[in-house]
């Protein structure tokens, strides 16, 4: 059973929420990551046993993606294959608050999906999309 937790901002707070699922029902997350926007919807978190998907942004059409190992302990991000060696800079809202990543970390939405129903699945990253040790 997994759990996600969603932010929705309402005048500048939070009154996101949670709901749980199945490794075999996956379509409320799809739901839930069609409504990122980076500014009412911002960020989701898939939360498993061990480790946590988080996926933030939706302005722009474009989607930053974090698999988090343990509590914290390593952090890898989905990186983009059509720009693997973008280094421009591209602002995304994520958690509520504007931030400045890499070219190669902002992702589109086939990416994010991808990656999201392999987590619910599997707990993991798939390993047919490219991850990248944040350091």
């Amino acid at each position: 059973m997994k759990e996600v937790l969603y932010d929705q901002w309402s005048q500048n707070r939070n009154i996101g929420g949670n709901y749980f699922l199945d490794s075999n029902n996956y379509a409320k997350v799809i739901e839930s990551l069609e409504k990122l926007n980076g500014k009412e919807f911002s960020e989701l978190l898939i939360k498993g046993d061990k480790n946590t998907l988080i996926i933030g942004g939706g302005n722009n059409k474009l989607y930053i993606c974090t698999y988090v190992v343990g509590q914290h302990e390593d952090f890898y991000n989905l990186i983009n294959e059509k720009n693997i060696n973008g280094d421009k800079e591209i602002e995304l809202v994520t958690g509520g608050q504007a931030g400045i990543f890499q070219s190669k970390m902002c992702c589109e939405f086939t990416n994010i999906v991808e990656a999201a129903i392999y987590f619910i699945k599997n707990e993991n990253m798939n390993p047919s999309l490219i991850w990248e040790l944040d350091q």
